[in-house]
């Protein structure tokens, strides 16, 4: 049986997404997202170093600007590293498979195309 790591988060992004690209020209868009768990004293935010592949995340980019909602499907994996000061670090990197952007790009809710329900003319209706 083959093993499977999956991870689903909602969260907002930490800053900009950023397209790079590989030496065989495969766009990489690297964000990092921020997911606040908790409530009052137990508030506690994580962080996630995100890494998607391909030209369809180059395209989505101009989208993923810092503090706006997604949620992020995804491999995940630690990366252990050193800061400068001595702290031994684990960050947790996801391989991005899927993005869905939530609410809209002008942060205005969404209506999903539907057209708002027309208003009654019958100012009789007592509610």
């Amino acid at each position: 049986m083959a093993n499977h790591a999956l991870i689903v988060l909602t969260g907002h992004l930490g800053r900009d997404a950023e397209t790079k690209f590989l030496t065989n020209s495969t766009p990489v868009t690297r964000f990092t997202l921020a997911v606040t768990t908790g409530f009052g004293d137990k508030k506690l935010t994580s962080w996630y170093s995100c890494s998607a592949l391909g030209d369809r995340y180059q395209k989505i980019a101009g989208y993923l600007t810092k503090g706006k909602p997604i949620t992020v499907v995804g491999e995940p994996s630690n990366r252990e590293y050193t800061t400068d000061a001595g702290i031994k670090r684990v960050d947790v990197q996801v391989r991005v498979n899927d993005i869905v952007l939530l609410g809209s790009r002008d942060d205005a809710p969404a209506h999903h195309g539907a057209a708002p329900a027309p208003q009654a003319e019958d100012a009789g209706i007592p509610f």
